[in-house]
């Protein structure tokens, strides 16, 4: 069976009604996987599209398994408070250190498992060097399991030596909220984000953060227009005129978080 059509066959499965999912997969990681389709002579061609495609297939078992577990939850009195966090960090190389930003995420400092918060899945992207990790928690938990993962990866992360495809802005790179329960509104996210970003410059000196989306009151600017007025996708970005809206001037071993 070819990587194609086994691909095909797995997103027939994905797409059922009792799988109903939406993936993703990063660009570098879908041009390896259709490149090899074109060049399977080549031998290195084969090993990094077996990895990616390994990859690919993965993200969609896992949404599946998202999709299920908030489908098994939404009628119960938890379940209508979920929040999800695609936590995005600048590391997917060393998977030990990742994996110790998601742990952080659930167990408090003394080890103590956090009520009502998981880890859904880590996401890594070699390629970029950098990894999503699906937190979810009630809207309660969620700012506490949030924050003391991003404090554990600017612990982690030294962007001065980070070296990765993807023009990463900070050691915690993204921190987007979703609401996944019916009793949880936008607005609850965004309050929830920028309780995060106040936290995070608190408590981590010389970490900075800007607002996007619904968190950009009352502008509700999206991701890409904030990271082009901000400069973040010029080859050398002139970080001494970056205004962030919380914190200092991002700094060479923190960057900045959106």
């Amino acid at each position: 069976m070819t990587i194609r059509v086994f691909v095909n066959y797995m997103l027939e499965y994905a797409n059922d009604a009792d799988n109903v999912v939406v993936f993703s997969i990063s660009p570098s990681a879908w041009r390896c996987l259709v490149g090899h389709t074109r060049r399977s002579s080549a031998h290195d061609n084969q090993h990094r599209a077996g990895s990616h495609c390994n990859q690919f297939l993965q993200a969609i078992y896992n949404r599946c398994i998202f999709n299920r577990f908030v489908r098994g939850m939404a009628h119960s009195s938890m379940g209508r408070r979920l929040v999800a966090c695609l936590l995005n960090v600048s590391e997917a190389r060393r998977k030990n250190l990742v994996e110790t930003v998601a742990k952080a995420a659930i167990f408090d400092g003394d080890g103590r498992r956090r009520e009502g918060t998981t880890v859904l899945n880590i996401f890594n992207d070699d390629d970029y060097n950098r990894s999503v990790i699906t937190i979810v928690a009630r809207i309660e938990c969620i700012t506490e399991a949030v924050l003391s993962a991003c404090e554990k990866a600017c612990g982690l992360i030294d962007m001065s030596a980070h070296e990765g495809g993807h023009p990463a802005m900070g050691s915690v790179d993204l921190v987007p909220l979703y609401p996944l329960g019916e009793e949880v509104e936008l607005e609850d996210c965004a309050k929830e984000a920028k309780a995060v970003a106040s936290g995070l410059t608190k408590q981590v000196s010389g970490t900075s953060a800007f607002f996007f989306g619904v968190a950009d009151s009352p502008q509700h600017r999206g991701l890409a227009q904030r990271r082009k007025e901000l400069g973040w996708f010029r080859k050398n970005p002139d970080k001494e005129a970056v205004r962030p809206d919380v914190g200092p001037l991002p700094q060479k071993r923190y960057g900045l978080t959106g």
